[in-house]
């Protein structure tokens, strides 16, 4: 799981999260849950005082066909 972090501060404070939530995902969401999926990406988007988010829920989500 990648993130975005809107300042520094946020990146001192989140990281710890973040890789322990990356550590929980590899643990326990490595099955095959559908045939036809292969990979999912997710990214946390959390603004702050250099960078804000306009928007809530999920954004550009892709459809790899290859």
């Amino acid at each position: 799981m990648g993130s975005e972090l809107g300042d520094p501060t946020l990146g001192k404070v989140l990281l710890p999260h973040v890789i322990e939530l990356n550590r929980l995902l590899g643990m326990y969401c490595n099955k095959i849950y559908c045939s036809e999926l292969e990979e999912i990406a997710l990214t946390l988007r959390v603004g702050g005082e250099i960078w804000s988010i306009d928007f809530e829920g999920c954004k550009n989500m892709r459809l790899s066909k290859k």
